[in-house]
């Protein structure tokens, strides 16, 4: 059975995982892929099919878009 400290602390940590975890992630506000931060090389969530890349998503997507609020716009970052 836990204690209250136990079940406060579980909390805590919960907390701090979920805040790291939103600070690698990015949502572009024009297609809506998200984008995870990592180590290596950050990967591209669509909302359908396979995870990516950025240069994946840059091929497929940004490069067609030419919106200024696109969070992928660079072509060399890749």
């Amino acid at each position: 059975m836990l204690n209250v400290k136990q079940v406060v602390l579980g909390r805590s940590q919960i907390v701090r995982q979920k805040s790291m975890a939103e600070s690698n992630l990015q949502e572009c506000p024009v297609c809506k892929v998200k984008i995870i931060k990592m180590v290596g090389g950050d990967r591209v969530l669509f909302s359908v099919g396979a995870p990516a890349t950025r240069p994946i998503l840059w091929q497929k997507v940004c490069k067609h878009v030419q919106n200024s609020a696109c969070i992928n716009q660079d072509p060399n970052q890749h």
